[in-house]
């Protein structure tokens, strides 16, 4: 919800410069939250902060991706122990394989005011067009917000019946064009 909000803020401060209307217009064409939480498990949220059996974390990565390294593998051969400034001559650590890459996941539910059919689900061509039109309308607003949506695909295209709009829906992966990064997980 927070990335909606900011995605809305940045087009509504777009129109008070520039005497736009796209933070009305933009939100004909987005999903419309009614609920927003972690699920909780035992009383605390269901997040995967575990690696898989046998890993260990390595020390050099960020909060926002762990790197998972063989347990077996020996002292030598272990990156976190490695001057990543002298190796690489940048200061970014070595990529590992994708095998050895894990990033933590939280359990979350969501309820929308839409009751929606992706893409897949639709029989009509022209329902299917005008879906498809106002997806790519829902993603020049993401741009002009500054934002990439990072995980655009048929089940995130849905199609609402009693507005009969398309709508775009599953911002987490949507991040600002200035705050990408190559450790971002892949979508």
């Amino acid at each position: 919800m927070d990335i909606s909000n900011d995605i809305f803020g940045r087009l509504k401060e777009s129109d008070n410069k520039n005497g736009t209307t796209y933070e009305t217009d933009a939100r004909d064409y987005f999903m419309k939250f009614e609920h927003d939480e972690f699920v909780e498990m035992g009383g605390t949220p269901d997040v995967s902060f575990e690696l898989p059996k046998g890993y260990r974390k390595a020390s050099f990565t960020s909060s926002r991706q762990v790197v998972a390294i063989p347990a077996a593998q020996s002292q030598r051969d272990d990156p976190s122990t490695v001057d990543i400034q002298k190796s690489q001559g940048s200061g970014i650590a070595p990529s590992l394989p994708h095998e050895f890459q894990h990033h933590t996941r939280a359990h979350v539910r969501t309820v929308y005011a839409e009751v929606c059919r992706s893409i897949y689900e639709l029989r009509d061509y022209a329902t299917v067009a005008s879906a498809l039109r106002d997806n790519v309308k829902a993603l020049w607003y993401l741009r002009k917000a500054g934002y990439v949506h990072r995980d655009v695909s048929a089940g995130n295209c849905l199609w609402d019946i009693a507005s009969e709009k398309g709508k775009l829906s599953d911002l987490e992966y949507a991040r600002p064009y200035d705050k990408l990064s190559m450790h971002d997980p892949l979508t």
